[in-house]
């Protein structure tokens, strides 16, 4: 169940395809899968904490938020970035807001290599790293 939840988070897709690529076996389970994971985030809510995907999330939406997100991005003036084909859609989107106001940003990786699939990481990131930050040199 955890492998389902972090990878529906993480790949910033529906529940439904998610089960539907990767946990066909679950199909049928939609509903009751849905009712869990909302359980889940009630209870994390309810005591006050966060798992490692909403670490995540909540600092992709520090970045997104106008303002603060420019402070944070201004505090930082280099970022490097290594395995960077083991990120997923969720640290692609961090490192895109902490580099609103600077182009310092290096990244390597071996996109022949990956081993984070299980948090939805994808290859895409470095293979599409020209389209995502243009004005970096390649």
């Amino acid at each position: 169940m955890v492998k389902l939840y972090s990878r529906t988070v993480n790949a910033q897709q529906p529940l439904s395809e998610v089960l539907e690529r990767y946990f066909p076996w679950c199909g049928g389970e939609l509903e009751g899968i849905r009712q869990i994971f909302e359980s889940y985030a009630r209870r994390k809510a309810r005591q006050q904490v966060l798992d490692y995907d909403d670490l995540l999330l909540f600092w992709s939406a520090l970045c997104a938020t106008p303002g603060t997100g420019r402070a944070v991005a201004d505090r930082f003036d280099h970022i490097l970035v290594d395995e960077y084909q083991d990120t997923n859609a969720v640290q692609a989107e961090i490192l895109r807001g902490m580099r609103q106001t600077r182009d310092n940003i290096t990244v390597v990786g071996d996109d022949a290599q990956s081993i984070y699939s299980f948090r939805a990481a994808t290859v895409r990131n470095i293979l599409d790293f020209p389209q995502h930050f243009p004005e970096r040199r390649w």
